[in-house]
């Protein structure tokens, strides 16, 4: 069991029970609004240009979204069915709202 969390733009993570802690990876983002951990062990990352997703054994984080240039994708939860993230989009110019975000495609139902 692990325990995932951001270290400035780093992605570690650190055993449960205690000792040191492992980098993950990099986002190269300057804001990091949240992490959730997949049942498939995948770390979903919110962030101020995108939803990324990064394997929980590290790696490189791959985009499952494109947030504009007024929208945000932040603070994922993963749900049961391993297929699908509630995310808060965050509009500058409307406010926010709740979101499911395919995790396959990265889509997002109107």
């Amino acid at each position: 069991r692990w325990i995932a969390y951001a270290s400035g733009n780093e992605i570690r993570r650190i055993p449960s029970e205690g000792g040191p802690s492992e980098r993950l990876g990099t986002t190269g983002q300057r804001v990091i609004a949240g992490l959730a951990w997949t049942a498939d062990d995948r770390i979903l990352i919110g962030t101020e240009s995108a939803l990324l997703e990064l394997p929980a054994r590290g790696g490189t984080p791959r985009r499952l979204t494109d947030s504009t240039a007024t929208e945000r994708f932040v603070f994922p939860l993963a749900l049961p069915d391993g297929k699908t993230a509630l995310v808060r989009t965050s509009d500058l110019a409307a406010g926010g709202a709740l979101a499911a975000v395919s995790l396959e495609t990265g889509a997002v139902p109107p």
